[in-house]
């Protein structure tokens, strides 16, 4: 998608809608299958009425950046375009093409390291999910750049957390109600969450698309493990292996919400 079109075509759809009044919109792109795609733009005030994962979703867009220092370039070819200009802004472009069909390409649209745009392809090269923000008052006097705060990173090894399937590292652990549990794993740029139900009420493995996103779920002595994100079904399935066929000492230490990276930070030590 060129830029000249993308523009016109968003601030006509800004006027028709009434959003052309806001300073930032947000929107979120992505494919529910059978050749359609769904689209949703919020401004900062939308959010909050939105269904929840949507909302949730458009929330974290308004203030997303990316650090190219984090990405496990072992995995991904980067083509790096500088001096774009769209809608009055310098954008820095990557084309992040992983080396294996084991995980999703990622098209990056920056200003500085504030997220513009993100446009996610699967193995097949079609896109899945587009997203991002339109800053509409950029190089106005009213304007104010967001803070750049920096992630949160594990100065430890994190033993048997760090590398754990393919380049994707533990990220954090939550734990849900009724012996349930959130994991979330990351690259730097495609990410996973494993849901572990260790009382489930069904047993047929599952898969479908949630929001652009791949999801899996597989039966393994008596637990469910259900795996979304941005890799293919079959990467998946051996994620899920990979956590559900964990020793009991490296099982333990998934679960455990304290070896979140934000728990073991120098910060907290």
């Amino acid at each position: 998608m060129r830029f000249n079109k993308f523009s016109i075509a968003l601030l006509l759809f800004l006027s028709i809608y009434g959003l052309a009044n806001a300073d930032e919109i947000c929107f979120y792109k992505y494919y529910e299958g059978n050749g359609k795609y769904k689209t949703f733009f919020f401004d900062r005030e939308d959010i909050a009425s939105e269904q929840f994962h949507i909302g949730t979703v458009a929330s974290k867009l308004f203030n997303r950046n990316f650090f190219i220092e984090h990405l496990k370039k072992k995995y991904y070819n980067i083509n790096e375009v500088n001096n774009i200009v769209f809608m009055g802004q310098t954008i820095q472009q990557y084309i992040l093409s992983p080396k294996n069909k084991d995980r999703f390409k990622h098209v990056l649209w920056l200003r500085d390291r504030h997220l513009v745009k993100t446009e996610v392809y699967d193995v097949d090269d079609n896109l899945v999910i587009a997203y991002g923000k339109i800053d509409l008052s950029y190089g106005t006097e009213n304007h104010m750049d967001m803070i750049i705060s920096s992630p949160k990173v594990s100065s430890r090894s994190r033993g048997n957390l760090h590398n754990f399937y393919k380049g994707f590292d533990h990220v954090r652990t939550k734990q849900l109600p009724e012996n349930r549990y959130h994991l979330f794993f990351s690259d730097g740029l495609n990410g996973v969450s494993i849901f572990i139900d260790e009382t489930p009420s069904k047993s047929a493995m599952n898969t479908k698309t949630v929001y652009g996103n791949m999801f899996l779920s597989k039966i393994i002595n008596g637990v469910e493990y259900s795996a979304m994100g941005t890799l293919p079904y079959s990467a998946l399935l051996e994620f899920i292996d990979k956590v559900g066929n964990s020793d009991a000492e490296t099982y333990k230490e998934l679960i455990n919400c304290e070896n979140s990276i934000d728990k073991v930070t120098p910060n907290n030590k």
